[in-house]
Order: structure tokens, then sequence, then C-alpha cells
């Protein structure tokens, strides 16, 4: 079963250069990226690299988000770059997760084989991320407009929807703050509110989550009273259920699914 939330960002890469090596079943291969572009040199068996532009893709943002999570608290730019650092993480989140875009579910293209190696590349992006963005909060706070620019606190929001349960009741305390100082989305303390109230075995306060039962049948996880969901929901300028449901339902039929 699948939950879909459509948190889904854009935006460029950013990291320092760096040098690293891949070790395959069959070969070596020197990636050489400086600000996240890279270069192959495969000698020997570069008549047989059959690697897809995504794939390499995924790979380049692996070894950008590698060289985030080792960089030292100590340096003296890592709240300067708090922004830039936000939006390399997340573009690492992106570029493995649209491997099996929810776009591709409802009509079944995604191979299931292809997915649990999928799967685990998500699991270790995200725990390097949740590692990376608890450092970068504990020394510099939760990111606020005023500071870092509109798009940091969504950003740091984004990774926190991905992160470890404990971590994210941890963000979702900052993240409240700074929604009640005006500095982050009280749509985004929502989102984050409702994955930490079902991984608490709460019914949702916002109606965000959503269940996946089959490939075109998608039901809201347990809520609170409708009506009570529906006030908070307005609160944070959010449309009603009602509303929410059939939008969603015009998406899935423009994907594959029949209408309802």
């Amino acid at each position: 079963m699948h939950r879909l939330t459509g948190d889904s960002v854009q935006g460029p890469q950013r990291c320092s250069g760096f040098d690293a090596v891949l070790n395959g079943t069959e070969t070596s291969m020197t990636m050489i990226a400086r600000p996240c572009s890279f270069a192959l040199f495969c000698p020997k068996h570069s008549q047989d690299l059959r690697l897809t532009l995504r794939f390499m893709r995924t790979v380049t943002a692996l070894f950008c988000l590698a060289v985030l999570t080792g960089q030292s608290l100590a340096e003296p730019s890592i709240c300067t770059s708090y922004a830039a650092d936000l939006n390399t993480m997340v573009q690492v989140d992106e570029a493995v997760r649209e491997r099996i875009s929810y776009d591709t579910l409802p009509v079944g293209k995604v191979k299931k084989s292809a997915l649990p190696r999928i799967f685990q590349q998500m699991d270790i992006v995200d725990r390097a991320n949740t590692v990376r963005l608890k450092k970068l909060v504990r020394a510099c706070g939760w990111p606020r407009r005023s500071v870092h620019g509109e798009r940091a606190p969504g950003d740091a929001w984004m990774l926190a929807q991905h992160s470890e349960p404990a971590a994210q009741r941890e963000f979702l305390a900052l993240l409240e703050a700074a929604v009640k100082a005006g500095e982050a989305s009280p749509s985004d303390l929502a989102y984050l509110a409702d994955r930490v109230s079902i991984l608490q075995g709460h019914p949702q306060l916002y109606g965000t989550q959503l269940d996946q039962k089959s490939p075109c049948e998608f039901e809201f996880s347990p809520l609170d009273d409708r009506s009570r969901v529906n006030e908070r929901r307005k609160s944070v300028g959010m449309p009603s259920l009602e509303e929410y449901e059939r939008v969603f339902r015009e998406y899935l039929s423009t994907h594959g699914c029949p209408p309802k």
C-alpha cells in the first residue's frame, strides 16, 4: 500500500566539487562532479556501458548528498549556505523518487521487479538527508523566509516529510514555531502534522494523507471528525475534503483510471 501526498518540488542542484570512485561488478568508474555536473571515464569498458540518463542523475545526486553529509558543522559557512544545501538535498530526494513517479503508477508502467531496489535507494537517501537536516536545524534553526528566502522552508518541509518518525516529531515542533512567526507555510504544517498523527496511531487533523488500495483506488487515511477537518483546512488555506476528492478523481481519470 502506498501513501500519496503530492509533495513535488523542482530546482537547480548546487554542491561542492568532489572526486569519488564507484565500483561496479564489471568495471570501475571515476565520476568527477563540479557543481553537480559529471564526466564519466571508463576506457576499458566504454562499449559495454549501458546506464540510462535517469540512473546517472540518481548516482550523481547521491554523490552530491555524500559531500553535504560529510561537511563539518565547524565550517563558518554552514548556516550561510543553508538554503543551497537544502535545495541540493531536495534534488537528491527528487532524483530517486522520479523513478517511480506517481504519474505512472495508476496505469502500471513501473516494473514490479524494479521496485525493491528503488525503495532501497529511497531509504538510503532519506536516512542521509535526515542526518544532514538534523545537523542543519540544530545549528541554524528552522529556515526562515525572511532570512533564507521563500523556498528554503518548503525544502526543509519536503525533507522532513520523508524522514524517520522520531525526526518528524522534532521537525514538527520547529515548523510549528516558524508558522506562528509567519516564517513558513501553514499548509506545510498541516501535511507534516498529519504524517506524525498517523504514525502515532491517531486520526489525521487536516486530511492530507491518502492510502492507495489498488492502482486506481485511493481513500483518506483515518480522519478526525470531517466537519472539523474541513474547518482546519480552511484555516490554512486548503480546499475542502470534497473538493480535494473531486480534483484527485479528475487527476486519476487523466492517468488511465476509469472515471467515477
